[in-house]
């Protein structure tokens, strides 16, 4: 009888001994995250303002009782609006040449002129008294302040984060890499924090690129922090 007894409570410390090794597991923490780019964005250049520019006349005085030529040419020009935004400014330059050779130059602007539209104006260039024989036109700029003549300097970087683990994202990080036409690249991060488990969360970030179009963007690193973990 003793022999028994003692068989079996030699099985209930083996039985306990079990229990206590592997009968109760700690689950393994993991702290894991998904992150994409869902869309990116960066603005071009908008419609660009168009016109034609016309001398229509030109005029210089002759004194005849002095036989001198007046200081000052005037030149009548118009200005369309050939495009389809309007021409908020412009500036064009003129170029006169003398009859011994000499060239005198000046320039003019003016604003608000509306799609399909003309506007008439003259400028007057000192051409110091001498005779003129040609008047040209020799460039001009236009300005619409509603559209970018060029790239933006920034591209829009939307994100998202999808915690993955079973520990909170108390904090992360993500690495980006911006490729440009022209083949150079421009790095930039950004962070947040608080992503619960099985949760998402969508956020932006703005990668300065010069002006220069952007042709791909990537998430190249990330880090993240369980401050509990």
């Amino acid at each position: 009888m003793k022999k028994k007894y003692f068989l079996i409570i030699l099985f209930l410390i083996f039985a306990m001994f079990l229990v206590g090794c592997g009968g109760i597991t700690t689950p393994t923490k993991i702290l894991s995250a998904n992150i994409i780019i869902t869309e990116w964005k960066q603005e071009g250049p908008g419609p660009a303002p168009k016109a034609t520019f016309t001398i229509t006349s030109i005029e210089q005085n002759y004194y005849e009782y002095s036989e001198e030529w007046s200081t000052y040419v005037n030149i009548y020009y118009e200005v369309e609006n050939i495009g389809t935004v309007e021409i908020d400014s412009y500036k064009v330059w003129f170029t006169v040449t003398c009859i011994d050779g000499s060239k005198y130059y000046d320039w003019d602007s003016g604003y608000s002129l509306g799609v399909g539209k003309k506007l008439s104006d003259s400028e007057l260039v000192n051409v110091a008294g001498k005779q003129a024989i040609s008047v040209e036109i020799t460039d001009w700029e236009l300005t619409n302040y509603e559209y970018s003549s060029g790239w933006s300097n920034y591209v829009y970087v939307y994100y998202e984060v999808e915690n993955t683990g079973n520990v909170e994202i108390d904090y992360y990080k993500v690495y980006l890499t911006v490729t440009c036409i022209d083949g150079s690249k421009y790095y930039d991060w950004t962070n947040g924090l608080s992503v619960g488990v099985g949760y998402e969360y969508s956020d932006y970030t703005m990668v300065n690129v010069a002006g220069k179009q952007a042709i791909s963007v990537e998430i190249t690193d990330w880090e993240l922090t369980s401050w509990g973990f």
